[in-house]
């Protein structure tokens, strides 16, 4: 599996190694399901993470990719934060929301990948919890797809993806 290292590496397919994923979850007490999974089980996580992170935050990135040989999103070049610092090679909060999105992906793979059904979108919902029941419906639709904001947040707090206006193109 060819990771990058943060000089642009040509046919990545991984921002970080099953090692970082498994030193990080276990600083954060979340290590079990990682630790009990096979090595093809956790490169394929890892993939399916960086896959997931570039497609989702991909335009956001700021500046722009470093080479036009890089397999993946980052490293980028003329990239800076919110406090006019260059972002360079792979920022330790990009790891984290690689290692972040790895446990998820290893957890379900499916959820971050599946394709929604058409009319997958929900116009109503209700909860049940005891005697008392909440009935929600929805102006047009509430999207169906998994959200995970922890991902973005780390990127955000990292100046990586636009957040308000401070880190622009």
């Amino acid at each position: 599996m060819s990771c990058e290292d943060g000089t642009g590496v040509t046919g990545a397919v991984c921002y970080v190694e099953a090692s970082y994923v498994s030193t990080y979850l276990a600083a954060t007490g979340r290590d079990i399901p990682w630790s009990s999974a096979t090595d093809a089980q956790r490169d394929l996580a890892i993939q399916q993470a960086s896959a997931w992170i570039d497609m989702n935050f991909g335009t956001r990135f700021v500046g722009y990719p470093m080479t036009t040989t890089q397999g993946l999103e980052f490293p980028r070049a003329m990239a800076y934060d919110r406090y006019g610092n260059a972002i360079t090679g792979l920022p330790e909060l990009f790891k984290r929301a690689v290692a972040e999105m790895s446990i998820r992906a290893l957890a379900d793979g499916d959820a971050i990948f599946g394709d929604a059904p058409v009319g997958g979108n929900i116009s109503s919902e209700s909860t049940t919890v005891g005697p008392i029941t909440i009935s929600r419906t929805f102006t047009g639709a509430k999207d169906s797809a998994k959200r995970f904001p922890i991902i973005a947040r780390l990127l955000q707090q990292g100046g990586m993806i636009d957040s308000g206006g401070w880190a622009q193109r």
